[in-house]
């Protein structure tokens, strides 16, 4: 699933290209494409190591655009193995989101439904 095709006709709710669609449109929001790309790259990098699922996410960008194609895999909202890998790019991107942005920008993806009914950012909320 490319980035043309991110309007979420082909990602069911609750899969992992739809939480990387939501992850991808609120990062760009907050902080650019440019950075975006560069920190979810990173954190592809990082994690293909122990994740090798990841090595199919591609960021590219083409006349100064950034754009990203998911697995066609992860559009069900059955694979597990889709969503153990995008959880797994979460948790390798979190610690780099907090450097940059202090808990700024987790906690605005931690507001959001899906990241919040799976719980994936719950335990980087610090204590007030």
């Amino acid at each position: 699933m490319s980035r043309e095709k991110a309007d979420g006709s082909r990602a069911a709710a609750g899969s992992a290209a739809h939480l990387f669609v939501l992850l991808w449109d609120t990062l760009s929001n907050i902080l650019g494409t440019a950075a975006t790309a560069t920190l979810i790259a990173r954190a592809v990098k990082r994690t293909v190591p122990s994740t090798p699922g990841l090595a199919e996410l591609l960021i590219t960008t083409k006349n100064f655009s950034y754009e990203y194609r998911v697995p066609d895999t992860w559009c069900s909202p059955d694979n597990t193995d889709a969503t153990a890998a995008f959880d797994r790019l979460l948790e390798e991107l979190v610690p780099l989101l907090t450097t940059l942005t202090g808990h700024v920008v987790v906690r605005q993806l931690a507001r959001l439904e899906p990241f919040a009914a799976k719980r994936l950012l719950a335990h980087q909320e610090p204590p007030l």
